[in-house]
């Protein structure tokens, strides 16, 4: 049982890890085809592309908020990792 509970806290991390991961790039394939899409209806031209591309991926800063949330998330699994390790690990002492 101890061994289970450490198992699924170390995939726990890597399941965070990657949905953020996947979250983000969303975001940003979300913000280039936006852009194109601006860029194809001729509202822009093509040389200011980039402009609007930074502008659309900063809205909402989820660059910022993704990375933000997996590391606490993160961090929260390997502490209850090591309490979990401490808690079932340690060896009575003698007195």
């Amino acid at each position: 049982m101890k061994y289970f509970i450490a198992i699924s806290s170390i995939i726990i991390c890597a399941a965070v890890y990657c949905v953020s991961s996947v979250g983000l790039a969303v975001h940003r394939v979300h913000a280039i085809s936006v852009a194109a899409e601006i860029v194809q209806s001729q509202h822009l031209k093509d040389n200011e592309r980039t402009s609007i591309e930074r502008l659309v991926s900063s809205t909402g800063d989820a660059s910022f908020y993704y990375s933000i949330i997996s590391t606490t998330a993160n961090v929260g699994a390997v502490v209850n990792l090591f309490a979990i390790g401490y808690w079932f690990f340690r060896r009575p002492h003698k007195i």
